[in-house]
């Protein structure tokens, strides 16, 4: 008997289901950043829509989903009262930020395919 992993679960819920989940956890971690305040980083949280994204969905959601943490992010550390030096400060962040997200969702992304390529036939 063969043991059951997260591959065997593709298919099961439409990408369109899986997106607009993806979107709204992106909503709800900047709900969240804003109620948890400036000091506290909760990059953990908009990573998760991310992730899922990239595993379930794929890459040219991982993109918008990764543009869209950015921006909800960008918009919770200015909601939350976060004042930089200079406004060039606050892009460089906002892009290394971006630039993260996008790492991460892509390599989530590949890392599937590349399981999904190696996956014993049956």
């Amino acid at each position: 008997m063969r043991t059951k992993t997260i591959l065997d679960f593709r298919g099961k819920y439409s990408k369109l289901l899986l997106f607009a989940l993806g979107a709204f956890l992106t909503l709800a971690a900047g709900i969240l950043d804003v109620l948890m305040g400036n000091p506290i980083f909760i990059a953990f949280l908009y990573l998760l829509p991310i992730m899922l994204t990239g595993w379930f969905v794929g890459r040219i959601s991982v993109a918008f989903i990764s543009s869209l943490c950015g921006i909800a992010w960008l918009a919770t550390d200015v909601a939350s009262g976060h004042i930089y030096s200079h406004v060039a400060t606050t892009i460089w962040e906002t892009f290394m930020v971006l630039c993260l997200f996008l790492i991460i969702g892509y390599s989530i992304a590949a890392m599937k395919m590349i399981l999904h390529e190696h996956e014993p036939t049956q």
